[in-house]
């Protein structure tokens, strides 16, 4: 995502399927352009390409300490549906390292 007028870019936003009725979506916004509704205009956006190409239900993953994108999702309409403990690997060290709470949010667009 890049802001029009000035070509910097502050985000992205990705679709990535899964199967073929289901799709996993992804967006960051980087903070200085949090708070302008640019992070659920994008979603909704990427929810009418969704339904265009066919799917039938997408699934995020947030992390539990990630209130905003929490918040964001659920104003879609996305709901909780499961909870995951998820242990990161630390590519550098090669050793597994602290456990990450990831909760799965779905939307059923058909």
């Amino acid at each position: 995502m890049a802001d029009k007028l000035s070509g910097e870019k502050y985000g992205y936003l990705y679709l990535d399927p899964i199967d073929c009725d289901s799709a996993e979506v992804s967006i960051a916004v980087s903070h200085e352009y949090t708070k302008r509704g640019i992070g659920k205009e994008s979603i909704n956006s990427l929810i009418k390409i969704a339904l265009g190409l066919g799917y039938k239900m997408l699934i995020a993953y947030i992390r539990e300490d990630n209130v905003g994108s929490k918040r964001l999702f659920e104003s879609v309409g996305f709901k909780r549906t499961e909870r995951h403990k998820v242990i990161s690997l630390k590519e550098s060290l090669n050793v597994f390292s602290n456990e990450i709470i990831m909760n799965q949010y779905i939307l059923k667009i058909r």
